[in-house]
């Protein structure tokens, strides 16, 4: 069966073959207390997910308030940049914000593209400006 193990899932797998496969097979004390350490950092990683998916959320709902906040600054501008600017608000500045705790793959998704939205509409300004 092809699953999709999530990160932390991953992270689990790495430490428990350390633990089944590689630790038994370490004589050397120096290497086994290096074994055990590399397994703290992992459960470390471990625990910072959440909270790297809690700012990620953050970092997604602040990008749709930007979108909006950007159409709206621009006032009367016009030209086809101002009109993308304002068409990318429409758009993505419309989602609803994620909720904390969030959904990991809905999450990295709309991340994504409203980064790109971001990204555009940054291209956009700076072609107003000129």
């Amino acid at each position: 069966m092809i699953t999709t193990p999530s990160g932390d899932q991953l992270l689990e797998g790495v430490m428990l073959a350390i633990e089944d496969e590689i630790v038994p097979s370490i004589s050397n004390p120096k290497a086994h207390a290096t074994a055990q350490m590399i397994q703290s950092v992992l459960q470390g990683v471990r625990q910072m997910l959440p909270v790297l998916d809690a700012q990620l959320a953050e970092e997604h709902n602040d990008m749709i308030r930007t979108l909006r906040e950007t159409a709206e600054s621009l006032g009367d501008a016009a030209g086809d940049a101002a009109d993308r600017v304002r068409e990318r608000a429409a758009t993505f500045g419309g989602r609803d914000e994620l909720p904390v705790p969030v959904d990991r793959e809905v999450a990295l998704a709309s991340y994504e593209d409203l980064g790109h939205a971001i990204e555009a509409s940054f291209r956009a300004l700076a072609e107003l400006l000129r």
